[in-house]
């Protein structure tokens, strides 16, 4: 059986693919950031407890503050990244899937890959990301995937 789909690039995907990167491969350094959060969290309040002053407070303003600088400077890279991207920035993949491979068509070209060849597959609630390696993936918009395809992507998931 063969099934087709089309993906448009855009900044908003990006996003969603960032985020699946960040929550779902990296989870270690994910783990180890909440627990830097507590722990500057913790030691702000003991502080404030023990010995009240301005070091107390500072910690608890870095707890604060360090998310939102992570996001940031999260979000302005993928905004840059995306720009200066001319090659991917509003184009549009034709995805078409066989039992053992499937083909990428774009403007520039075409690929044939093996399912064997790739990193992983990833599920989101929107998307599947076939990643081609830890850093590249190519998304799959699941609103434009009849259902049949969807279950089939989630068998290659396996």
């Amino acid at each position: 059986m063969t099934y087709h789909t089309e993906t448009k690039s855009s900044l908003e995907e990006v996003r969603k693919l960032n985020k699946v990167y960040f929550f779902k491969l990296h989870r270690g350094f994910c783990f180890f950031v909440v627990l830097f959060e507590l722990a500057l969290i913790a030691y702000g309040v003991y502080s404030i407890i023990k010995r009240p002053g301005f070091f107390a407070y500072f910690f608890i303003g870095i707890a604060v503050v360090f998310p939102v600088l992570l996001f940031v400077i999260t979000e302005l890279r993928i905004r840059k990244d995306f720009s200066t991207n001319k090659i991917a920035k509003d184009t549009t993949v034709s995805y078409t899937f066989d039992e053992e491979q499937f083909t990428v068509e774009t403007s520039r070209g075409t690929q044939i890959i093996k399912y064997s060849e790739l990193y992983r597959i990833i599920e989101s609630s929107d998307n599947f990301y076939l990643f081609i390696s830890d850093r590249m993936a190519m998304n799959v918009i699941k609103k434009n995937c009849g259902d049949d395809l969807i279950e089939f992507l989630r068998g290659k998931m396996r």
